[in-house]
C-alpha cells in the first residue's frame, strides 16, 4: 500500500507541475469513513495558499490525474477542497499478501544510515530505580526499539553519574551503616535511607571485617564509593532486567575527569570565547523575593548565546568541575564517536537544562550533531483508590519492583508509554488488571489470541500447509474488511511518523484502533452470517477471511515486539 501511494504521489506531482504547481506536494493517508472512499488528501488547502488559487480548482486537478493511475476505481472532490479515492477492490489482497510475505520484517523501514544515539534512564547509581526512571526506561527502550526499526542505527545509552557530591554521600551512608553493624553509634543523618545500604554495608563487613575502621576518610570514601556504585548499579540492572530493557553502552563520567575530558572541553571552550571569569545572579531566597548577592567569581559559559535565562558556571568555588561542565564533556564524547543525532531521554525536572545543553553542544560540533531530549512527567500509581507506598528496599520513594509486586513487566510497559512522555497521569493498578476493552494491553492481547484461536480452526479444517495464502483470491471483500485490514496495512507509515515525531505512544494508539476494528467485525460476525470468519459450506470466503485475519495478527504481533511485549496466542 505504501509503495502503492508512493507512486501516486509523485505520478500527480509530476502532472501538476507540468501544469504550473511546481514544488507541489501530496500526501494520501486512509479515510476514517470508509464510506466516503479509501483514502484522502487536503493537500489542495496548503497547495492554494502557495499558489494563491481556489483550493477546489486544485482539488479538482488531482482528482482528474488520479483517474487515471491504473488501480484507481474512483476520484471525488469533496466539501471546500479535499480529494477521496476509492481504489479497485483486487489491491487490497495484494497489499494484504504482501504482508504475509514478508511477516517477519512487515514494516520495517530501509536504512537511513544515520547514526542515532538514545541515553534514557541514566539513574544516580544511589539507589534501586524508582517509578518516574521507569518511565523514562520504557519510554526510551521502545523509542529506540521504534527507530532501529524505522531504519536508523541505533546506540541505547546509559550515563552513570558516578562522581560527584551524590556518590560521596553514598560513601558516607553505607560507612555509617557499615560502623553500625560493627556495633559503633553513628548518629550522620543526612543519610540515603533503604535497605539496600544496609545490604550493601553487610556484604563490605563480610568481604573485609573491621578492615576499613580507623582508616583516613579520604581513603575510605574513595574505596567505599567505589564499592557502593557497583553494588547499586547491579541493583539497577536487576530492575531494568525485570523490565526486559537493555542498553549497549554504559559510560561512566568518573572516566571524563579521569581522561581529562572536561578539562580538554574547557580548554576548547575557552579558545572560542565563550568563558569568562563572573559572578552568578543567586537563586531567590526561600522566604523572600529579594535575591541574595553572590560575589564569589567563577568561570562561566555564555549559555545566553543560545537562549538561556544567565549565563552558567563550569567550575565550582572549591575548583571542580560542575555537572554541567561534566555533561558537556560526555556529549561531546557522543560527538566524537560519530553520532549524528542525540536524544536524552530524562525525567520533568531535568527541563531547564534543555537550552543551555542543546546549543552548546550544536554550536560546538557547527552544527553537525542535532540533541534532542525528551521530559517525562510522573506517574502516580494506586491501588483501592490508595496511593502505592514505598517500600523499605527504596527509602524514600516507590519503587520499580514496589509496582511488579503488583503487576507484571508487559503491563507496566505498556501503560508507561501509552501516552506522551510530557503528560502526567495517574494509573489505578486494578484499572491496569481488567480485562475490559478500556484497558488497552489487555484489549490488543485479546485481539491477537482471537486471530490466533480462528487460524488454528481454519488450519485445521482445511489442513493448510505453507504459502497456503498465495492462491486465496480476496478481491470480494467489503468495506469492513477494508476497514480493518487498512489499519494493518498503515503500519509501515505508523512506524515512520512515530520515529520521526519521537513519539512511541502513537504505536499503542495505532495499535488499539486495528484491534478495535477487528472486535468491531467479529461482534458483527454474531449476527450476521455473512461477516462470519468461518464457514465449512464456503470454502473461499472462509479462506479469504483467513488470509486477513493472519495479517491482522501480524501487524498486532510486530507492534507488540516494538513495544517490548509478547504477543499473546491464547487468553
Amino acid at each position: 500500500m505504501e509503495e502503492f501511494l508512493f507512486k501516486l504521489q509523485k505520478w500527480i506531482e509530476n502532472r501538476l507541475s507540468q501544469e504550473g504547481y511546481v514544488g507541489m506536494t501530496l500526501n494520501f493517508n486512509l479515510l476514517a469513513q470508509r464510506s466516503h472512499g479509501d483514502f484522502t488528501t487536503s493537500s489542495a488547502f496548503s497547495a492554494a495558499k502557495q499558489f494563491q488559487i481556489d483550493p477546489i480548482k486544485i482539488a479538482q486537478r488531482i482528482a482528474f490525474h488520479a483517474e487515471q493511475v491504473q488501480g484507481v476505481k474512483r476520484s471525488v472532490v469533496a466539501g471546500p477542497g479535499f480529494v477521496n479515492l476509492t481504489v479497485e477492490s483486487y489491491l487490497w489482497g495484494t497489499w494484504t499478501q504482501n504482508i504475509l510475505e514478508n511477516s517477519e520484517t512487515y514494516g520495517r523501514g530501509a536504512s537511513k544510515d544515520i547514526s542515532v544515539n538514545i541515553e534514557y534512564v541514566s539513574a544516580n547509581p544511589t539507589g534501586p530505580l524508582h517509578v518516574g526512571h521507569g518511565r523514562c526506561a520504557v519510554v526510551g527502550d521502545v523509542l529506540a526499539n521504534i527507530m532501529q526499526y524505522a531504519g536508523y542505527n541505533v546506540t541505547r545509552e546509559y550515563y552513570v553519574n558516578d562522581a560527584g557530591n551524590q556518590i560521596t554521600l553514598l560513601a558516607r551512608s553505607v560507612y555509617s551503616a557499615y560502623k553500625t553493624l560493627l556495633g559503633y553509634v553513628c548518629e550522620d543523618s543526612e543519610v540515603y535511607p533503604g535497605d539496600y545500604i544496609e545490604n550493601i554495608a553487610r556484604e563490605l563487613v563480610q568481604l573485609h571485617g573491621r578492615e576499613w575502621l580507623d582508616v583516613p576518610v579520604p581513603i575510605w570514601e574513595s574505596y567505599v564509593g567505589s564499592f557502593a556504585v557497583q553494588k547499586v548499579l547491579f541493583l539497577i540492572r536487576e530492575d531494568l532486567e525485570a523490565l526486559n530493557i537493555r542498553h549497549d553502552v554504559f559510560t561512566c563520567e568518573r572516566f571524563l575527569h579521569k581522561n581529562g575530558e572536561i578539562d580538554a572541553l574547557f580548554s576548547q571552550l575557552s579558545e572560542k570565547g565563550w568563558v569568562y571569569q563572573g559572578t552568578m545572579e543567586a537563586p531567590k531566597s526561600s522566604n523572600s523575593s529579594v535575591k541574595e548577592p553572590k560575589n564569589e567569581q567563577l568561570s562561566l559559559l555564555r549559555t545566553t548565546l543560545w537562549g538561556d535565562a544567565q549565563d552558567r558556571a563550569l567550575c565550582k568555588q572549591d575548583g571542580t568541575w560542575t555537572y554541567f561542565a561534566a555533561d558537556l564533556a560526555y556529549h561531546m564524547d557522543k560527538v566524537r564517536r560519530g553520532f549524528s543525532m542525540c536524544i536524552d531521554i530524562f525525567g520533568a525536572d531535568h527541563s531547564g537544562h534543555i537550552m543551555r545543553l542543546q546549543g552548546a553542544i550544536e554550536a560546538l560540533s557547527a552544527h553537525c550533531v542535532h540533541l534532542e531530549m525528551i521530559c517525562c512527567q510522573m506517574v502516580r500509581f494506586f491501588f483501592e483508590k490508595q496511593p502505592i507506598k514505598m517500600s523499605k528496599r527504596a527509602g524514600t520513594y516507590v519503587s520499580i519492583q514496589d509496582i511488579l509486586n503488583y503487576i507484571d513487566a508487559d503491563t507496566f510497559r505498556f501503560f508507561m508509554v501509552s501516552k506522551k512522555a510530557d503528560t502526567h497521569f495517574d494509573l489505578d493498578i486494578q484499572d491496569m488488571k481488567s480485562c475490559t476493552k478500556d484497558n488497552g494491553i489487555f484489549y490488543i492481547q485479546y485481539a491477537h489470541a482471537r486471530c490466533c484461536s480462528v487460524l488454528r480452526r481454519g488450519k485445521q479444517i482445511w489442513s493448510l500447509q505453507e504459502g497456503w495464502w498465495r492462491n486465496v483470491k480476496l478481491s470480494f471483500w467489503g468495506k469492513e474488511h477494508r476497514e480493518c485490514i487498512g489499519l494493518a496495512l498503515d503500519f509501515p507509515r505508523l512506524i515512520q511518523s512515530a520515529a520521526q515525531t519521537r513519539e512511541p505512544h502513537v504505536v499503542c494508539s495505532g495499535l488499539y484502533k486495528l484491534a478495535q476494528s477487528f472486535h468491531s467485525l467479529w461482534q458483527k460476525g454474531n449476527n450476521q452470517i455473512e461477516l462470519r470468519f468461518l464457514d465449512s459450506q464456503n470454502s473461499e470466503r472462509s479462506l479469504a477471511n483467513l488470509v486477513w485475519i493472519q495479517a491482522i495478527a501480524i501487524a498486532l504481533k510486530q507492534g507488540l515486539a516494538l513495544l517490548g511485549i509478547k504477543a499473546k496466542e491464547e487468553l
